[in-house]
């Protein structure tokens, strides 16, 4: 088996919508051959605001608390062939996530999106939020009450190398979950920004290119899926539509795809985020969960906007 990754980090809080991503932890373990960390962080209690004295007797209880509730959730891990191990730690919840993952060397970070805070206005927690932009890992988010459904696995693909770093962890996951994988492209009409009426000439060459783009992405894909591993796991589509994101939002609704697997970065390559434009918006705004293949090792993000010579990841 391929690992490719082989430490997964769940962090959990005392609410139950954290264990939303519970199930998705113990699928991707069993299909990687990884093992598990279950970290719980006891924070200090704030009263108007204010973080209260420490009191070493309550947090000893609330220690305790935490970790019989960890053992119980690993038995279930246990039960299911999957090496587990748990952690508490005491602190700001965030810092000590952080810390966790980078002592450990966990390769993947599994959350839910929202945690005790509950769902509110906001599109993600605050935990969520934090650890999203700096753990600088792969991560997988999964979002409480959104749709549970054995769907399709879709990997958007733009004809770069690094949106192809998605392809071995979409096809092993797909494989643990019985499901095809779905390998789209959003052709988008190349743009004339002119405020005047276009010639006819002009029209005509906006057709030519687009007819290209079309006859060069049908092969990209057709190829794409013919030199995978699993040949007859992998399905393709191409799509028009003048925006990319919103074509794969109405995509991942109307294929009711259960599962978006996707490299952080696409064509630009730019170091100096952790993530890509469609990368952010669909962690940020998809109904799915959402696991983002990060293509950057973390000292390499943040990097600015030096040119990216290194050989491309893909397949």
């Amino acid at each position: 088996m391929q690992h490719l990754f082989r430490h997964i980090l769940v962090p959990l809080d005392p609410s139950p919508l954290s264990e939303s991503a519970l199930d998705a932890a113990v699928t991707l373990a069993a299909a990687f051959g990884a093992r598990v960390t279950l970290l719980r962080v006891i924070e200090a209690e704030c009263v108007a605001g204010e973080v209260q004295a420490h009191d070493p007797l309550q947090t000893a209880l609330h220690g305790a608390q935490a970790r019989a509730h960890l053992a119980h959730l690993a038995a279930g891990f246990r039960a299911r062939g999957v090496a587990v191990e748990t952690e508490v730690m005491v602190g700001d919840p965030a810092v000590q996530i952080l810390a966790c993952l980078r002592e450990q060397g966990a390769d993947l970070l599994v959350l839910c999106s929202h945690g005790q805070g509950g769902p509110g206005l906001w599109c993600l927690g605050g935990q969520a939020g934090k650890l999203l932009l700096l753990a600088h890992v792969s991560v997988l988010l999964v979002r409480p009450g959104g749709h549970d459904r054995p769907g399709p696995v879709l990997v958007p693909l733009d004809g770069s190398s690094r949106a192809e770093h998605a392809l071995p962890v979409a096809r092993l996951v797909a494989q643990a979950r019985g499901t095809p994988v779905v390998l789209a492209h959003i052709l988008t009409v190349p743009e004339l920004p002119r405020h005047v009426p276009h010639t006819p000439h002009e029209q005509d060459l906006v057709q030519q290119l687009s007819a290209l783009n079309r006859s060069a992405m049908e092969r990209y894909l057709e190829d794409t899926a013919a030199h995978s591993a699993a040949e007859d796991l992998f399905d393709t589509l191409l799509l028009d539509s003048h925006h990319v994101v919103e074509a794969l939002h109405d995509l991942i609704a109307r294929e009711e795809i259960g599962l978006v697997v996707m490299s952080a970065h696409g064509h630009s390559g730019l170091r100096r985020w952790p993530y890509g434009s469609a990368a952010l918006n669909l962690l940020t705004y998809a109904e799915v969960p959402v696991l983002i293949v990060q293509d950057l090792s973390p000292h390499e993000i943040g990097a600015g906007a030096a040119q990216d010579t290194r050989p491309p990841a893909g397949h």
